[in-house]
């Protein structure tokens, strides 16, 4: 039998650290009710029920931002949050495309986009002048991912737009794809930050029921000129 004393603390001490998260296969010792068994770190790792897959960070001007070829088997459903999209052109909407097979979905009269919009304009004394209001687009050749009667502010103090998609099991080939939005941003009523709009609702594409291979963002006018756009794989 081997017994503390038997060890020397010169074996481990002063070794080399990993300094990593272990790969699936690196192996631990355990005793199994004092039997040494050896068993490897995919066993005990973490499994996360939601999983960060891509991140795209635009510091210069884009026409448009895509995720495209990252949806799999392995994830459901899937997550795009982005922060501080910001427009080169004063009084545009943020909008979005599905891709197929890697290309944007242009055809017209494809997307149903229903939007509930709030908002609040703040004057100099505090008050506020709220409403809201149910916004539907029949038809078009993109989704719309802000409401169209408060259109973004590009003053960066302000920070463009920022929100989330969730994108409902885009490999699925029976059904029409959903996409469900949320945004906030500043509207470019009077440049002084005043107007403040929150938009819900959803985004279906309609003109047929094939696979995804990604998504695109972009403005309705000029180039996405900053934002950090991350993408999330759920289970």
């Amino acid at each position: 039998a081997i017994v503390a004393s038997d060890l020397d603390p010169a074996v481990i001490t002063g070794q080399t650290a990993l300094g990593t998260t272990p790969a699936d296969t690196d192996e631990f010792i355990i005793s199994d009710a004092g039997v040494l068994k050896r068993m490897d770190y995919s066993h005990i790792k973490a499994a996360p029920a939601m999983e960060l897959l891509a991140t795209t960070t635009v510091s210069t001007g884009v026409s448009s931002v895509s995720f495209d070829g990252y949806f799999s088997s392995t994830y459901k459903n899937y997550k795009i949050i982005f922060n501080n999209a910001m427009p080169v052109s004063d009084g545009v909407e943020f909008r979005l495309r599905v891709r197929q097979s890697d290309a944007d979905k242009t055809d017209s009269s494809s997307y149903r986009t229903i939007l509930i919009g709030a908002r609040g304009e703040f004057t100099g004394d505090g008050t506020g002048n709220n409403s809201s209001e149910m916004y539907v687009a029949g038809q078009g050749d993109h989704g719309m991912l802000t409401h169209q009667d408060g259109d973004i502010e590009n003053t960066d103090v302000y920070g463009g737009v920022s929100g989330e998609i969730n994108i409902m099991d885009p490999l699925q080939t029976s059904y029409n794809k959903i996409i469900f939005i949320r945004s906030q941003h500043t509207a470019d009523n009077d440049n002084n930050g005043n107007f403040s709009y929150f938009t819900d609702g959803v985004v279906r594409y309609v003109n047929n029921a094939n696979a995804l291979s990604g998504v695109s963002f972009f403005f309705s006018s000029g180039n996405t000129d900053g934002g950090v756009f991350k993408l999330y794989g759920i289970k």
